[in-house]
C-alpha cells in the first residue's frame, strides 16, 4: 500500500467528496446534534435496548408471564435482575425466577432467593444463550414455595436486550 498523504490542518470541500474505500472515523467524531431533524436516520438501521419490567404486588404467588415477543430481525439479551421489594422471606420459604424462551428456560440456573437475601438485594441472572430472533418469545415464570415460614411481598424483575430494526 503506497504512504498516505496526510493533512495536518483544517480544510474545507465546497463539492461531493467521493470515497472509494471505507471511510474510518474516529469514535465520537459524530454526535447526534449532526443528524437532521428533517432527514433523520431510519429506524431499518437502528438498534434499540429495550427493558421490560415484571412486578408482584403483595404476597409473590406462583405465576407465568409473558414478557416479550421479539420484532425485529435479531437480537441479544444484555440481563435479567430481580429483588424482593417489600417484606423479605422468613424461615425456609423460597422464591424461584426463571426466564423462558420460547417455552424452555434460557438460565443456567434460576434466581433463588432465600432468607438470606434482605429486601431490595438484587440477583443477577445468567444466560445460557444469548442471541434472539425475530418472532421469540420471553417469558418469565415464578415459583413460590411456603414451607415452614412465610413467603416475601413484592417482587420486581427487568429484562434488558438489544434488538434489531424489523
Amino acid at each position: 500500500m503506497a504512504t498516505p498523504n496526510k493533512i495536518h490542518q483544517d480544510v474545507m470541500y465546497y463539492g461531493a467528496v467521493k470515497y472509494l474505500s471505507t471511510l474510518e472515523m474516529p469514535n465520537n467524531s459524530i454526535t447526534s446534534d449532526m443528524i437532521s431533524t428533517t432527514d433523520p436516520i431510519v429506524s431499518t438501521k437502528l438498534q434499540r435496548r429495550i427493558a421490560h419490567k415484571y412486578f408482584q404486588d403483595g404476597t409473590i404467588a406462583d405465576d407465568q408471564e409473558g414478557m416479550h415477543i421479539v420484532y425485529g430481525s435479531t437480537g441479544i439479551l444484555v440481563g435479567f435482575e430481580c429483588c424482593i421489594t417489600e417484606t423479605a422471606i422468613v424461615g425456609d420459604s423460597t422464591v424461584n425466577v426463571d426466564l423462558w424462551l420460547n417455552g424452555s428456560t434460557i438460565l443456567t440456573g434460576t434466581v433463588n432467593f432465600t432468607s438470606a437475601h434482605a429486601v431490595r438485594t438484587v440477583l443477577t441472572a445468567t444466560f445460557s444463550a444469548l442471541p434472539l430472533a425475530d418472532d421469540d418469545v420471553l417469558e418469565v415464570e415464578v415459583d413460590a414455595t411456603v414451607s415452614s415460614g412465610t413467603l416475601p411481598v413484592g417482587l420486581l424483575c427487568i429484562l434488558t436486550h438489544d434488538e434489531d430494526a424489523a
